[in-house]
């Protein structure tokens, strides 16, 4: 417990907002076709924190260790996010070629190796050999429905 679930999605809510100014102001040329940001959008961003903070206004547990965590994924978030659309414009028929799941697939695809190296580092190893798949045949079924 560093960081309430509200203060939290306070923190989160900063994703997108962050990523509109950021393309507003020093990567304009990742999105030619983006529509310019007006006062509307920005009154929709003053609502969407000032709704948070709100939320967030009784239930503010907060730690230094969960604020930088929190941080460090909302900056790695529009990173990657900022890196994508930059990668999609420059070899523009990557969406066409792959469809419109194939960018996530392969994504998620990737992701794979990271999370596996994390579990071994953090000894989580254990929790996955003792999951719902070792002891349960019909989540086995429903996973194998779901992967086809």
């Amino acid at each position: 417990n560093y960081v309430s679930i509200p203060v939290y999605s306070l923190i989160k809510s900063a994703g997108p907002v962050t990523m509109a100014l950021i393309e507003e102001y020093y990567l304009p040329h990742l999105s030619p076709s983006r529509v310019p940001l007006n006062n509307t959008m920005y009154i929709c961003f003053f609502m969407i924190f000032l709704g948070s903070a709100i939320t967030a206004f009784d239930y503010v547990f907060i730690t230094t260790t969960g604020v930088f965590w929190t941080a460090i994924n909302l900056f790695s978030s529009i990173a990657y996010l900022l890196y994508m659309k930059y990668i999609i414009q420059k070899h523009g028929n990557v969406k066409k070629e792959l469809g419109q799941f194939g960018v996530t697939f392969y994504n998620n695809l990737l992701s794979i190796p990271i999370f596996l190296v994390g579990m071994v580092l953090a000894n989580e190893s254990d929790h996955f050999e003792r999951g719902p798949w070792t002891e349960s045949t019909p989540f086995i079924n429903q996973l194998a429905y779901v992967a086809l």
